[in-house]
């Protein structure tokens, strides 16, 4: 039996037209797909029951069916002081970036847009961000290198009387070589 896309088409739309997608049409599009593929016997059983059963639910599906996402914590309490909940699987973590892509196979942008997030929905709980935070002002991160520490500028101001006007001296501008 030489089989074609065309003919495979052609069964696939009569069998749709009528409203009865058989077994028959499931064993010509498997005959049509071993013909070009290398599939071992053993694996044609679940090749034809899995394209019987694809047929059968394409004719099934209505929009009553589609399916509508339920988070598993709600967006008001998904964000607690210590602890941020998955919408996904609803479990609580310090940062959900990990474990979107670990658990779920979602950035964060994709997360957001999943589950109609704002763009700028935490993805850190607000106590972990705060601790995280002071821990990098008490480091002096995030000051120019010569800039003193909040703590130690306000001493200064307490101590001296008369702030002093220093300037630092700049480095001469540099000169354009010219071409020879």
């Amino acid at each position: 039996m030489n089989m074609t896309g065309r003919n495979v088409q052609k069964g696939f739309d009569e069998a749709v037209a009528d409203g009865n997608i058989s077994i028959e049409l499931a064993a010509r599009i498997v005959a049509a797909f071993v013909s070009q593929n290398s599939l071992p016997a053993a694996g044609v059983p679940d090749l034809i029951a899995t394209v019987q059963s694809a047929l059968a639910d394409l004719g099934h599906s209505t929009l009553s069916e589609v399916e509508t996402l339920v988070p598993a914590v709600s967006i008001r309490k998904s964000i607690k002081g210590e602890q941020i909940f998955c919408m996904d699987c609803g479990k609580p973590h310090a940062s959900l970036k990990r474990h979107l892509g670990k658990a779920h196979g979602l950035d964060p942008a994709e997360y957001r847009e999943k589950w109609g997030l704002r763009p700028d929905y935490p993805m850190v709980a607000p106590a972990y961000s705060a601790r995280r935070s002071a821990l990098a002002k008490q480091l002096g991160l995030g000051r120019r290198p010569n800039a003193p520490a909040a703590s130690e500028a306000s001493s200064k101001v307490e101590t001296t009387s008369s702030p002093s006007k220093e300037k630092k001296a700049r480095p001469a501008p540099r000169r354009k070589v010219a071409k020879s």
